[in-house]
């Protein structure tokens, strides 16, 4: 999922969120109770897999530990979220 950056004009504090692109335009409140402005930033995600039936944090930690995934134990596979 995409990492926004937004912004509160009253407060001018600075918030990293993690919302699901079909959420992004929802308006966001800050702690304040203003609504928040999303700033437009490079690209920065969390990689949550795109095929169900591999997850590509734990084919990347696998392959990093040069073991199959299959053998990759449940203590360093992702969260489901």
């Amino acid at each position: 999922m995409p990492i926004y950056i937004y912004e509160c004009r009253a407060c001018w504090r600075i918030e990293e969120r993690v919302i699901a692109m079909a959420d992004r335009d929802e308006p966001q409140q800050c702690e304040c109770g203003a609504t928040l402005t999303r700033k437009l930033t490079s690209a920065a995600f969390r990689m949550p897999g795109g095929n169900p039936k591999i997850n590509y944090a734990d084919q990347f930690t696998a392959d990093a530990l040069g073991m199959p995934l299959r053998d990759l134990p449940d203590s360093l596979r992702t969260k489901k979220v």
